[in-house]
């Protein structure tokens, strides 16, 4: 258990990067659920990166790369308190990146399903009143999905072979799993914690 602590103790210190900067504390649950996001989102490029550069994909290799970075990125920007600038950031970049990286794919891959995911992250990294960036959160994957079966044909000659495809589409749908299921509780558990403390101060006052 105590050679957990290192490691827990570098998680907890990525998760709450911004979180200083914000003072109302049902504000800093968004800024967490941001973290943890780019967390797994940049975790589970690793996974994809291994077969890129093992079947030589370097198309899909700078596209799944980029998207590696963006993850980085959105943590950077929250340990410099831009912490709406780092939720833009990753809104676009994800899906924009998943877009890319879907098309050099393959659609057999089914990376599509990770638009729909995003439909949902609006909602899970804004407060509700920010209705402006939720929409927008919302119509950028949307547009996307809409795009991709046009987009598709101009990148056949970069997509995997089908016995990849077939591989990767396995890897993925546990990947998109972890990402949608993980994503929800950590709202649903930041959600909670947040109404214990409200109660604790208010029985308090």
């Amino acid at each position: 258990a105590n050679e957990m602590n290192p490691v827990k103790s570098v998680y907890l210190s990525l998760l709450n990067l911004g979180t200083d900067t914000v003072e109302r504390k049902n504000q800093k649950k968004y800024i967490r659920i941001t973290n943890f996001v780019a967390i797994i989102t940049f975790l589970g490029t690793l996974s994809y990166l291994r077969f890129a550069i093992f079947w030589e994909k370097w198309y899909w290799l700078f596209a799944m790369l980029s998207l590696s970075f963006t993850c980085l990125d959105v943590l950077a920007l929250n340990s410099f308190g831009r912490t709406t600038a780092s939720r833009v950031t990753f809104l676009f970049g994800f899906s924009s990146l998943v877009l890319l990286n879907t098309l050099f794919v393959g659609s057999n891959v089914m990376g599509i399903n990770y638009l729909f995911i995003a439909l949902i992250m609006p909602f899970l990294i804004f407060d509700v009143k920010k209705t402006g960036l939720i929409l927008m959160g919302i119509m950028v994957p949307l547009v996307f999905i809409y795009s991709f079966d046009y987009l598709l044909p101009y990148f056949g000659e970069y997509n995997l072979g089908a016995d990849q495809q077939n591989i990767v589409q396995k890897m993925s749908v546990v990947l998109q799993c972890i990402l949608l299921l993980s994503s929800v509780y950590q709202f649903v558990f930041y959600n909670r914690r947040t109404e214990k403390e409200l109660e604790n101060s208010n029985g308090q006052m």
